[in-house]
């Protein structure tokens, strides 16, 4: 029965540790625990309280939703929202299916850079440059 137990533990760390990346945090307002930029794994929950709002946009569903109040658990397509409001839309993505042509790849690139020493949350200073040829 020990052994059991301890099988049991072990089992769902490892499954809690490969969960998979669901959804972005597109915009958060209110006290909590995400902020601007987050990733989302499935089955991560979070407390909007009484007038906390979230948008997410789910990465394998193209499925934009605006939570407003409530608590939210991250699903693999979408969330579960419990004593909160939510309006669901899809919107036009490749659902992680993104191919780019070797021409494409070699014009294409990103940067993101965060200032660690700001202590504020959602303070971040991004920088973009865009070649158009």
């Amino acid at each position: 029965m020990r052994y059991l137990l301890m099988i049991l533990v072990v089992v769902s760390v490892v499954s809690i540790s490969f969960a998979k990346d669901a959804a972005i945090v597109e915009d958060a307002s209110g006290s909590l625990t995400v902020g601007l930029f987050d990733v989302l794994k499935e089955g991560d929950e979070v407390d909007l309280g009484e007038s906390g709002a979230l948008t997410l946009g789910y990465f394998s569903s193209c499925v934009s939703e605006t939570i407003t109040g409530g608590r939210v658990i991250v699903g693999s397509r979408q969330s579960e929202v419990f004593d909160g409001d939510v309006a669901r839309t899809t919107v036009e993505c490749d659902g992680g299916n993104v191919m780019l042509s070797e021409s494409q790849q070699a014009q294409s690139g990103a940067d993101v850079f965060r200032d660690e020493t700001q202590k504020q949350k959602n303070q971040n200073t991004f920088h973009s440059v865009i070649n158009r040829y």
